[in-house]
């Protein structure tokens, strides 16, 4: 890995949802002057997103794809694709 252990810092918080549900969140920190190397600190020009944004339906599916994963959907049903009988 391109950076040092001293440099990441990573930390787990686990907690009940809103529903009673127990789930996990995980912070990652990176010192920021660890990034410079690889061109990835924020005062650097090319650490920025330059182009155009995602469309909407993009997030739209990534959050239903990432829904049905924490639910334990495998996806769609055999003999259809992304939802459309074939």
């Amino acid at each position: 890995m391109p950076l040092r252990d001293e440099d990441v810092r990573v930390d787990l918080a686990c907690g009940p949802d809103a529903a009673g549900r127990w789930r996990g969140w995980i912070t990652v920190r990176v010192n920021a002057e660890a990034l410079r190397p690889l061109g990835l600190h924020p005062d650097q020009p090319m650490s920025k997103i330059v182009g155009p944004e995602r469309p909407r339906w993009w997030y739209v599916g990534a959050a239903r794809t990432e829904r049905a994963a924490c639910q334990g959907d495998s996806g769609p049903a055999t003999g259809t694709t992304a939802g459309i009988p074939t």
